[in-house]
């Protein structure tokens, strides 16, 4: 099938127990919600209890849907803002469409006094892994001040934890320094970067390739099980 493909093709997120695919330079931040001392470490106590205070006059919904039943229309509801300022394409929405048809989502909004949007926050609920994976927030710029993203990781991480799952998952953490206060652990994010020698890529310093891959791993399908990642060290890069 990859030899069908059409190239350059880059394929990220692999699952972990899959043989292929090799760590990015980025990795997925997890809320291991259960781990002793999370909750009450002091300064998340302090942190998490001025988050709640800020939003506690505000009216909070919470919602599990089949992503059956999602529409272009009500994801571009919640999002569309989001994807726009963060160049998602139709193609992506369409994937994640086609992504969660045979899942679950758990939707949070919140909104102030007047009915105001403060924030839409979406996760995709899986329970094989017994794992919530934040996809995508969107929150109103008006009520900054508020910390709503941080927020919605919270409503996220305490539903997690009330509802018997694991981890919640808040996605790459490398380009967000403000996931530390929630992340306890992390995990590599598995992908391929399959690219005729010759291609433009090749020569881009700003293209994917270069970014996110080591170039020993590039046109590499298969995982080197020989060479550990080691969590620990990823941690200690974090700001």
């Amino acid at each position: 099938m990859l030899e069908m493909a059409e190239k350059p093709l880059i394929i990220y997120a692999l699952p972990p127990e899959s043989p292929w695919g090799h760590p990015i330079r980025d990795a997925y931040g997890l809320v291991r919600v259960r781990e002793s001392g999370y909750w009450e470490d002091g300064y998340r106590q302090r942190k998490f209890k001025k988050l709640r205070a800020k939003h506690r006059t505000y009216h909070h919904e919470v919602a599990c849907m089949q992503g059956s039943n999602l529409t272009k229309r009500q994801l571009l509801a919640w999002g569309g803002e989001h994807f726009a300022r963060y160049g998602i394409s139709e193609k992506e929405l369409d994937g994640f469409l086609d992504y969660v048809r045979h899942l679950e989502l758990l939707v949070f909004e919140v909104r102030d006094s007047t009915g105001e949007k403060v924030l839409t926050d979406v996760s995709v609920i899986m329970p094989e892994r017994g794992q919530v994976y934040g996809s995508f927030c969107q929150w109103n710029p008006a009520f900054r001040n508020d910390s709503p993203g941080l927020y919605a990781c919270l409503l996220a991480a305490q539903w997690t934890y009330d509802q018997g799952y694991e981890t919640y998952n808040l996605g790459p953490v490398g380009d967000y320094p403000y996931k530390s206060l929630f992340v306890n652990d992390v995990e590599p994010i598995y992908s391929l970067a399959i690219c005729p020698p010759e291609h433009a890529l090749m020569r881009d310093a700003s293209s994917p390739l270069w970014a996110d891959f080591e170039v020993e791993h590039w046109n590499r399908l298969e995982r080197d099980r020989h060479t550990a990642w080691r969590a620990s060290d990823y941690l200690q890069s974090l700001p």
